[in-house]
């Protein structure tokens, strides 16, 4: 049997399926193991198929087997059933199936949650009788609303489900606690969003009519006059809004511009928090097109409160992955390559 060493991913990586379970972070900075195995202490046995005690992986010479994690599998069943079981043999771009993007989502997401789990209580993280009974009662409404199959299938019960929801709020609570605040004040600048009205001029992209835009360096040139002649012409308009909806690339034309802002390279960036109220910029441009602002709020309150957060959590999310890389550190996971392998959401384990 191939005993597998694998890279550990620090904090949760369901960052395409969301477990419904309260998760610390989506962050995926990666720390290696170092410890060795060897087949003869790891040995997995399958020669009579999976039941539910098959052991899945070891984390370090803890055995984990199917129905310590058969809770996960069902959440994110649960969760994507109503595109039916032809979603898990859909093909993404990788070459993989979404369905075993699925299983190597969820195998790393509980290695993270053992990991933390079994760090956790060293660092005083423990639970307070409130939020055990907080557990307790969301057990009871998950067991509650599972159907028979499903109980069958992912042999679910109340205990489970507590050990599951259990895990989680260790998780959450670790982070809140081994993370000091941040200092916003620090963030504020940085934070800002801008309301803007937003002309656009595609170079390359898809337009409102759904048509492709690629253009060469000749074509830019005459899409740059374009977009010029636009901004001499709305300075003459009773309003920005409605002139660019009729002329602009795309639908959207209100938007909200700041740093951290994915959509719109630095120059368009810098070019919208310049701008004072009313204010109307001149053409500026990133990789995919030309873009003409007009300011209607130079500091959205709800926006720049989203974005300060956003800033805050990404910050305790790095330090809580340096908690986590020092955890993870020599810590030995042995999966069982044939269970993740060909486990599949439409079939049961004996």
């Amino acid at each position: 049997m191939k005993i597998k060493k694998i890279k550990i991913i620090s904090l949760f990586v369901l960052s395409v399926f969301y477990l419904g379970l309260t998760a610390c972070s989506n962050d995926k900075k990666e720390t290696t193991t170092t410890k060795t195995t060897s087949e003869e202490t790891k040995k997995f046995d399958n020669s009579n198929g999976f039941s539910k005690d098959s052991v899945v992986m070891y984390i370090d010479d803890e055995k984990i087997r199917y129905q310590d994690i058969s809770t996960y599998l069902y959440i994110v069943d649960k969760r994507y059933s109503f595109f039916g079981n032809k979603l898990w043999n859909q093909v993404l771009s990788d070459d993989e199936t979404i369905g075993e993007k699925a299983r190597q989502n969820i195998c790393n997401y509980i290695i993270s949650l053992k990991i933390i789990n079994k760090n956790a209580e060293k660092n005083g993280v423990v639970l307070t009788e409130d939020e055990k009974d907080e557990v307790l009662n969301k057990s009871e409404e998950l067991m509650q609303s599972a159907s028979e199959s499903d109980v069958k299938k992912y042999i679910l019960s109340e205990k489970n489900f507590e050990a599951a929801l259990t895990e989680n709020a260790i998780c959450k609570k670790a982070f809140q606690m081994l993370t000091p605040d941040i200092d916003t004040n620090e963030l504020q600048k940085e934070a800002r969003q801008a309301e803007v009205g937003c002309y656009t001029l595609l170079k390359h992209g898809t337009d409102k009519y759904g048509n492709e835009k690629n253009l060469s360096a000749d074509e830019e040139e005459s899409a740059y006059s374009e977009a010029e002649q636009f901004r001499n012409d709305v300075s003459s308009q009773k309003d920005f809004i409605s002139y660019a909806r009729k002329k602009s690339d795309l639908s959207i034309i209100t938007t909200y511009i700041g740093k951290g802002n994915s959509t719109y390279g630095e120059d368009v960036i810098s070019a919208a928090l310049a701008l004072k109220k009313g204010e109307i910029s001149e053409v500026v441009e990133d990789d995919n097109g030309f873009y003409v602002l007009y300011c209607i709020n130079p500091e959205d309150e709800i926006e720049t409160f989203r974005s300060l957060e956003r800033q805050a959590n990404a910050k305790k999310r790095d330090m809580f992955a340096t908690v986590y890389s020092d955890w993870s550190d020599n810590i030995d996971v042995t999966l069982n390559d044939d269970f993740w392998q060909k486990y599949s959401f439409e079939s049961n384990v004996g």
